[in-house]
């Protein structure tokens, strides 16, 4: 019976010519540097990382040449990018529709495309306890706990095949969009009941 090599994600990161890189710093970032325009670029603060999900809701954006000024910190599609303070544990996946966002300040992005690990089984894994736990038993600081490249090249995982993580990846994403199919069902039920219990004892319909 083999068993799975578990690797620091700093090495995994390193063999595919990747990166792991904090966001800039705030004093990088000036107010004349943001634009209400639909057409500036997004730049991902961990408040927008909602279920592994770049949010784009009241996401800031920045103008495009400054974005051009920044190009260490754009993101690709299969960054994944996490949240360096406060709550630790959140991260969200760049995928095809969103590449291109900016990684922003108190964030921090993980650059693995090409390696023995797949982005999307990387996300998973930090959703399990023990992903979870590692990175918060890591973080420094008591009030605000953050954590640093450092950190999260020290990030141990386990790394099954490639063939096995996809099959992983498959199978729980399949799960997931079950769940989320479910939920939005619940959430219109919950709608319809309101609406009718209105009628009935609001309009008396």
């Amino acid at each position: 019976m083999s068993v799975w090599p578990i690797r620091c994600l700093g090495e995994i990161a390193d063999e595919s010519g990747g990166e792991i890189r904090t966001g800039p710093f705030g004093s990088q970032l000036h107010r004349h540097d943001y634009t209400a325009s639909p057409d500036g670029i997004p730049v991902v603060m961990p408040v927008n990382m909602v279920g592994g999900r770049i949010n784009r809701g009241g996401i800031a954006r920045i103008t495009p040449s400054k974005a051009a000024e920044m190009a260490a910190h754009v993101t690709q599609r299969g960054d994944v990018l996490l949240s360096r303070r406060g709550d630790i544990g959140r991260y969200c996946l760049v995928d095809g529709t969103t590449a291109g966002v900016v990684c922003g300040t108190g964030s921090l992005r993980v650059s693995i495309q090409g390696s023995s690990l797949m982005p999307e089984y990387l996300c998973l894994y930090l959703e399990t306890p023990l992903g979870l736990h590692q990175l918060q038993s890591k973080a420094i600081g008591a009030t605000m706990p953050n954590i640093n490249a450092s950190i999260v090249r020290s990030f141990e995982i386990l790394v099954p095949p490639i063939s096995t993580q996809r099959k992983i990846v498959t199978t729980l994403s399949a799960y997931e969009h079950l769940i989320e199919n479910h939920n939005r069902r619940i959430k219109l039920l919950q709608e319809m009941v309101q609406r009718i219990y209105h009628e009935w004892f609001v309009d008396f319909r």
